[in-house]
């Protein structure tokens, strides 16, 4: 089993380092970290692997999808809908802007898709946003609130909702999702440590793809946390990919190998 100092080494090895977006405007911009591998444009972005076939998926008739951070449009559950057009989508986005929007981009089919208008957490609350930080699917929410005195063109502060993951289990029809596919843009760093916590929840879901940020903290705190987390991941699951700050897939120890590949 991987530890603690092989996991910091694997992280520290896979940082999101590159010339970035931006080189083609400044040829003499130095390599930077990034907030993860598809910025960094580095090749380690592995975003393919969560398109990548899935028998559990094929197989199980009754399957369901959580997709944590849907933003406006649920992209990756309607890319999945074509491989398994018999799994409900289930679209999590706690922005009112953003989920506005998704519920009238899923509108066209019902059937498979239900949006939800919270993020999930161990325990319900709300949080503050700013729709003036807003911008576009990369945006960091976990920065400290602060009150600002609001120009004229600027839009008032909003607040997202939380539900816990049980609640989020009954409105998906009390029924625990087969794949957890999470792309929330930096809230993976709380929502995870708290799923985490809930063991009878974890134990329930068979996989989990997520994508994790460098976001709102410094590298090195992003890195530890994420040993972390993986750490208490591997007593109940098993990476099936794994690059730090890429795509990863990761299923439960008792899911063969073959059905989650």
């Amino acid at each position: 089993m991987e530890g603690m100092l092989d996991c910091l080494l694997k992280a520290l090895e896979n940082l999101p380092i590159g010339k970035g977006r931006s080189y083609e405007k400044n040829p003499n911009q130095l390599n930077i970290v990034y907030a993860h591998h598809y910025l960094a444009k580095n090749g380690k972005w592995n975003e393919n692997i969560r398109m990548s076939d899935i028998p559990l998926l094929q197989n199980d008739k009754q399957c369901t999808v959580w997709e944590v951070g849907a933003h406006t449009s649920a992209a990756d559950s309607q890319k999945m809908k074509k491989q398994y057009p018999h799994c409900t989508f289930h679209a999590f986005e706690p922005v009112p802007l953003f989920f506005d929007e998704l519920v009238t981009t899923l509108a066209h089919d019902p059937l498979h898709y239900v949006a939800h208008g919270y993020g999930l957490a161990n325990e319900s609350g709300r949080f503050r946003i700013d729709p003036n930080l807003l911008d576009g699917q990369g945006t960091y929410l976990g920065a400290p609130a602060v009150e600002v005195v609001l120009k004229d063109e600027e839009k008032p502060p909003q607040f997202g909702v939380l539900k816990t993951f049980e609640d989020a289990k009954k409105e998906a029809g009390n029924k625990a999702p087969s794949l957890l596919h999470v792309n929330c843009e930096g809230c993976e760093w709380t929502m995870m440590p708290q799923l985490l916590q809930n063991k009878f929840f974890l134990a329930n879901i068979p996989l989990l793809q997520i994508n994790f940020h460098n976001y709102g903290e410094t590298l090195g705190t992003r890195v530890v946390q994420y040993c972390n987390i993986v750490s208490e991941l591997r007593k109940t699951h098993e990476p099936v990919h794994q690059i730090p700050f890429g795509w990863e897939r990761w299923k439960r120890k008792d899911v063969p190998q073959e059905m989650a590949a």
